[in-house]
């Protein structure tokens, strides 16, 4: 009888977990009634700031340079919850979220 070493198992998503992660319901409501974002905003955190911890709490990195400067731009001066959201719902539905988290 042979055994299979846990490290022979795939763990990548399957297609419908994929597509549950980008048309489900379950993140695009939690995202936010968790709150987050306007904690964050009345921290007094800059979009730059929001950012980070976007990337931060989902990939447990800080974004790249070139990510920050891609998404600064599309960010109000004054705090936009739904822009926010969307930047989290993006990033979870990343690529590096979905195959390596």
């Amino acid at each position: 009888r042979e055994t299979v070493c846990a490290c022979d198992v795939s763990l990548e998503p399957s297609l419908s977990q994929a597509l549950h992660l980008l048309n489900g319901n379950v993140v695009n409501r939690k995202i936010p009634s968790s709150g987050l974002i306007p904690r964050w905003i009345e921290e007094g955190l800059s979009p730059s700031g929001i950012i980070q911890r976007i990337y931060v709490r989902s990939l447990s990195r800080a974004p790249d340079p070139e990510a920050l400067a891609d998404l600064l731009p599309g960010l109000r001066e004054e705090p936009d919850i739904a822009a926010y959201e969307d930047v989290f719902w993006a990033v979870l539905n990343s690529r590096e979220f979905l195959f390596q988290h």
